[in-house]
This record gives C-alpha cells, structure tokens and sequence, in this order.
C-alpha cells in the first residue's frame, strides 16, 4: 500500500475554513455534547483577514512604536476572534448548569472569564488538522 500524499497530508477543506467545522467536547451537564463550530483563523478566510486589517489600519502605528496596552492587544484579537472564528455552539452551559445561548457578546465574555478555553480554541481554530479533507478511505475506516 502506498503512502500518503502530500495533499492528503495538506489540503484542507475551504468551505470548512469559512463556513466553520464542529469542535466537540464531550457531554456537558446538560447531556448534550459541547461544540464549537470554529472557522479557520488563518488566510484562507478573508471576513478573519479583513478584520485583522481593519484592526492594522486602526492601531497600526500604536503596535509598530509598541504604545498598545497589551490588554487592548487581547481585547481587540478577543473581539475578531469572536465575531470571525468563533461562529455558533451548542451545549455550552455556564456555572448554573443552564445552557448558554451563543451570541457575539456572551461568547466574549465567555473567553473573558475562560482564557484557557480562548487559547485551546484558538490553537483548533489555527490548526489544519481541524480543516483538513477528509479522504473517501478515513471516511470509511480503512
């Protein structure tokens, strides 16, 4: 059996990377698994990219002379993460246990107050593992 390819090992699905793919952890408390449906936070899309320039022609000289507060630095990649990246979840519940309704606001803040889960998320978001085409033999479990 021959290998791989480099395009099995490379290619990524570009609708995936723009539309979003499901992160899942697992059971949460409310039964239901938690999931984050995560587009790519890379190139390929361009509503990321655009908000990135957005944010370099904004506070471009601020980041170049190194006067941009690191919180604003978080707080601005926070919000283009949210509104580009981060697009829906389901069965994400907060401290009560009750189920959190996605928006761009209360995944903010959800990231706020869990930076852990902000750094994993991005690290997936990052990843082409989390994009990658999956082939017509893994699909089938060959």
């Amino acid at each position: 059996m021959a290998g791989k390819s480099i395009y099995d090992v490379f290619k990524t699905d570009e609708q995936a990377e723009n539309e979003g793919a499901w992160f899942n952890y697992g059971p949460g408390p409310s039964g239901h698994d938690q999931k984050f449906l995560l587009a790519r936070a890379g190139r390929s899309n361009k509503k990321y990219t655009k908000a990135l320039q957005r944010m370099q022609e904004r506070y471009g000289k601020q980041i170049e002379s190194g006067t941009l507060a690191d919180e604003t630095a978080y707080e601005l990649l926070l919000k283009v993460f949210c509104t580009t990246v981060l697009l829906d979840w389901t069965g994400i519940c907060g401290q009560d246990g009750v189920e959190l309704p996605y928006s761009t606001e209360t995944a903010i803040a959800l990231m706020r107050e869990l930076p852990d889960l902000y750094a994993e998320l991005q690290a997936h978001a990052g990843s082409r593992e989390h994009f990658r085409r999956v082939s017509n033999e893994e699909i089938a479990g060959n």
